[in-house]
């Protein structure tokens, strides 16, 4: 029960890290200076990886409420994992990294489309 928890919370931060160092990378880039087709290249990468986190985050919700990681019912899963987690600021602490994770491409997104649109 809890080797399934922690196989979960690692996939979760891998994919998360991911996400971040790939933004990261094309953030570190300046927009100014690129061609448009390089723009709308790295937009349709953060796309792709706003698409992967998104599942990543719907996949550990649905175990969460669905009680199939920590137990079979829900109130028990809910009460382990505000246990589990008790020394956190937040009860899912995989959901919240993952809403960073998002706002952080989305970010970066609006940033390219913002570009993108100075230049049409």
């Amino acid at each position: 029960m809890l080797d399934a928890e922690a196989k979960e919370l690692r996939a979760a931060k891998q994919s998360f890290r991911r996400s971040i160092r790939i933004c990261n990378g094309i953030k570190s880039h300046q927009c100014e200076t690129r061609p448009y087709n390089e723009l709308v290249s790295m937009w349709q990468c953060l796309d792709a990886l706003e698409a992967d986190c998104t599942e990543c985050a719907s996949d550990r919700q649905q175990s969460i409420h669905g009680g199939d990681v920590l137990s079979s019912r829900q109130a028990d899963s809910d009460m382990l994992y505000a246990y589990l987690y008790a020394d956190l600021d937040e009860t899912y602490p995989v959901l919240a990294d993952g809403v960073r994770v998002l706002e952080r491409i989305r970010e970066t997104k609006r940033e390219i489309v913002q570009e993108l649109t100075r230049r049409a």
